[in-house]
């Protein structure tokens, strides 16, 4: 996965629906960048899912970012961030397999 630089792929639903997966780091350098594509894919779809499943680290930023939008308006963020993702936020340290 990922890992550094955020990209973000965006997939059609139809029916004004939109995803954006994000895959790298949401932090605060990169914020701006989702915010931005956020309220472009906004003005012409109805529901926006956002897919973390891709993204190595999530910091308070990017989780602030996400609940402001999950909040006030039609995104909604899915799955839970990689198994690195969670080590890097909370200091765990991951399950053996």
């Amino acid at each position: 996965m990922g890992g550094g630089i955020l990209q973000i792929a965006e997939h059609d639903l139809g029916k004004g629906r939109c995803e954006l997966q994000l895959e790298g780091e949401l932090d605060l350098w990169s914020v701006e960048r989702l915010q931005a594509v956020l309220q472009r894919v906004a003005r012409t779809n109805d529901a926006i899912l956002v897919g973390l499943q891709g993204c190595d680290f999530v910091d308070s930023t990017g989780i602030a970012l996400s609940s402001r939008r999950a909040a006030s308006s039609k995104t909604e963020a899915a799955a839970s961030p990689s198994t690195a993702a969670r080590t890097r936020c909370c200091g765990s340290s991951p399950s053996p397999a």
